[in-house]
Parts: C-alpha cells; sequence; structure tokens
C-alpha cells in the first residue's frame, strides 16, 4: 500500500492524526491547513488511514464531508485537491451573508432615521389621522359613565311593573358571562344578577331619556317637576334618587 511522503521527522503516530477535529466554528480552510500539517509530520502514513482520519475529523453535516462519503477519494492528494472547492465555496457564501448583514443594517438605519424625522416634523398638537373632533369624542368615550338621576315618586319595582306596560322602553342587552358575579343581588330591568334595580345604570340612563321624551313625568316628586317645569325646557341639574 502506498505511504504518504514525509516531510518532518517529528516521532508523531496515526494515534495523533486522529485527534485532529475540526472546532465548531473552525472554517475548512483553517483545519485543512490544521490537517495537512498534522500529516506531514507523521512516518509512513498509507492513503487509507489518512483519508479515514480526514472524515472523521471533519464535522458533521459538512458539505466536504458528504462530498468524500459520496465519493471516496482515491488518494489523500485527491481529497485535499477536492477540498480546495469547497473552501471557496464556504468563504463566497460567508461574504454573501457578510453582505447581506450590512445591507439589513444599513436599511434599519435608514427606517430609523425616516421614523425619527416624520416624528420631529409631524404636529405635537395633531395626530396626522385625527381630526379635532374626533380627539374630543375620544375624550368623552374615557370618562366614567354617570347617568342623570332624578327624584320619582315610585318605588324601582312599581317602575319596572310600567315599563313593561309600554312600548316606547328601550330594554337593555342580556349581561355579559362573569363568574364573579354577585348573585345574592338582582336587577329587574336586566332580569339577570349582579347588581341591584336601584343601582343600575341603564335604567337612569333609559329614565332620562323617556324622561327628555315626555314620558313618565307623571311619576315626578315636587322636587322632580323642578327639573322639568311645565312652561319651558327642562334644566340640565342632576337630583339625587
Amino acid at each position: 500500500m502506498r505511504s504518504y511522503s514525509v516531510h518532518i521527522q517529528s516521532g508523531k503516530t496515526t494515534k495523533d492524526l486522529w485527534g485532529v477535529i475540526q472546532g465548531p466554528h473552525e472554517s475548512l480552510r483553517a483545519y485543512i491547513k490544521h490537517f495537512s500539517k498534522a500529516i506531514s509530520e507523521i512516518s509512513g502514513l498509507d492513503d487509507g488511514t489518512a483519508r479515514e482520519a480526514l472524515k472523521k475529523g471533519l464535522r458533521h453535516r459538512s458539505l466536504f464531508k458528504n462530498e468524500i462519503c459520496a465519493r471516496y477519494p482515491p488518494t489523500i492528494q485527491d481529497a485535499l485537491h477536492r477540498a480546495k472547492g469547497f473552501i471557496e465555496l464556504e468563504e463566497e457564501n460567508e461574504r454573501v451573508e457578510r453582505d447581506l448583514a450590512r445591507t439589513r443594517e444599513e436599511l434599519s438605519k435608514a427606517r430609523d432615521e425616516r421614523e425619527k424625522s416624520f416624528r420631529r416634523e409631524r404636529p405635537r398638537q395633531q395626530r396626522p389621522t385625527e381630526k379635532r373632533g374626533e380627539r374630543s369624542s375620544r375624550r368623552e368615550r374615557k370618562r366614567p359613565f354617570s347617568p342623570p338621576k332624578y327624584v320619582l315618586g315610585i318605588s324601582p319595582s312599581e317602575l319596572i311593573a310600567h315599563l313593561k306596560r309600554q312600548d316606547f322602553v328601550t330594554w337593555p342587552k342580556k349581561l355579559p358571562e362573569n363568574p364573579a358575579r354577585d348573585t345574592s343581588k338582582y336587577c329587574e330591568f336586566h332580569k339577570d344578577h349582579g347588581h341591584n334595580t336601584v343601582d343600575c345604570r341603564a335604567l337612569r340612563a333609559e329614565v332620562a331619556e323617556l324622561l327628555k321624551k315626555g314620558h313618565l313625568r307623571e311619576f315626578l316628586t315636587e322636587k322632580g317637576r323642578e327639573t322639568y317645569g311645565l312652561g319651558g325646557e327642562h334644566k340640565e341639574r342632576r337630583v339625587v334618587q
């Protein structure tokens, strides 16, 4: 069997060659240089051992390792010659990746600069797609709900009984499901648990709306009639029930 030529008499053996392993981040060029130096220091090394050591030392899933397994080189010199093409391919891929990374970084910086410039030039007092009236409406929606309260001379149960006989009442939708709802309280207006009828904000709002339309005024107390005078428009004064 043909032996590989020896350039340096160092006393190293094939056992040392099996320990030449490509590192996890070592390039193919660096590994081939390392491996070539190792085989040049071993006396009497045959091609078969050198080729197997090269294949074993390459990283798993290495393209060059796949090449050796698929097309086994007849000599170690042939294997090292093939390695040159894979070295060039690896370095070209790395160059392309560096260029792409640099391009992505430049695009990201340019986008950040455009956004900063846009924020500086945009009027601070108004959003670009929002009109002044829309901002006012948005602020109104954020305010806590507080419907008017009016003094009626009948109890909540009597009020509900009267409303059930009318066809001008807007009844509320069913309350959303809530496991934490207080089942000890019941609202006749919602026909559901969670709060008492006397505390129902939806009922107060509906009564206020009906009073504005002229309904239910016969149930107002004297204090309630102060809000709705017989001779003119009502005053927007809230009276606690």
